[in-house]
């Protein structure tokens, strides 16, 4: 009895004093049979909720579905809807009519096909798995929130996996300078499968790493580019290559042909502004 008691008096006194009702009220705007709190599209009804890319917005509502809404390269077109999410291409020139436009396209004769872009939107998704520390997003970069209590340790995704003649995976990270600092990409499917690693690492200067199957490489650098610096890690048909396009590249030969996506730091500092992982058809 006091319950009922209490909720009529808080209904009268909302309109006594003006206070908002919405406490006792839950919505359905869109008549869908699906509360607003629950409906990924509020304003359009879709009581079967489809969503192909798994993120906030339902296929009614979503401006871009096959992937994320956010612009990362600030040119007008949204991430899942951009054929180079990372690379402003206002024009979407692309010759061969694969996902990738020509301006990010490593091989225009070969059909790429994207797997996945992940422009890493507040708060982190749980497709990513944290390694030994969290992760988190802020202003649309991810880092980790500690220092790491051993080396080596990174972030590594649920749902990305690169195959094919031609796989190619690529981020953009931010680092310091500062002796000891690595950053990059550390790629593989499962535990016990090829491993491939990418990094950026400063001792005494800064060198481009490669390291595969027990393999390894690095070159010194005159110079880092600037900052948020490209990484990409590909496979052609007779090796391995990573690479800072357009600035440094490493080859060790290799023949795997699929790969999943990671990444590993040394600190707290590098901050990752996106993954992107292609495959070829």
């Amino acid at each position: 009895m006091r319950v009922w008691v209490v909720l009529l008096c808080l209904a009268g006194c909302n309109q006594i004093y003006g206070l908002d009702n919405t406490i006792l009220v839950e919505n359905d705007r869109d008549d869908d049979g699906l509360l607003d709190v629950i409906d990924n599209c509020v304003d359009v009804s879709n009581p079967l909720q489809e969503n192909q890319d798994g993120d906030a917005l339902g296929d009614a509502c979503d401006p871009c579905v096959q992937g994320a809404n956010s612009d990362e390269d600030s040119d007008g077109l949204l991430d899942g809807c951009d054929n180079c999410p990372y690379l402003a291409n206002v024009d979407q020139a692309n010759v061969d009519g694969d996902d990738l436009g020509d301006v990010c396209d490593p091989d225009n004769a070969v059909h790429h096909v994207r797997v996945r872009f992940d422009g890493f939107a507040e708060p982190l998704t749980a497709a990513w798995i944290p390694g030994y520390a969290d992760w988190e997003v802020v202003d649309g970069a991810v880092h980790a929130v500690i220092d790491p209590p051993v080396d080596d340790y990174g972030l590594w995704s649920r749902t990305i996996e690169a195959i094919g003649t031609s796989w190619m995976i690529e981020t953009a990270v931010e680092v310091e300078d500062t002796a000891g600092t690595y950053a990059g990409l550390y790629t593989r499917v499962r535990i016990g499968s090829p491993e491939h690693a990418c990094y950026l690492q400063r001792t005494t200067a800064w060198t481009l790493n490669m390291a595969s199957n027990g393999m390894a490489t690095s070159r010194t650098l005159a110079s880092l580019p600037p900052s948020p610096i490209r990484l990409r890690l590909h496979r052609t048909a007779t090796a391995i290559v990573c690479e800072i396009p357009g600035v440094a590249e490493l080859a060790i030969t290799n023949n795997d042909g699929r790969t999943g996506a990671g990444l590993y730091v040394s600190s707290t500092v590098p901050r990752f502004h996106y993954v992107d992982a292609v495959s070829s058809d």
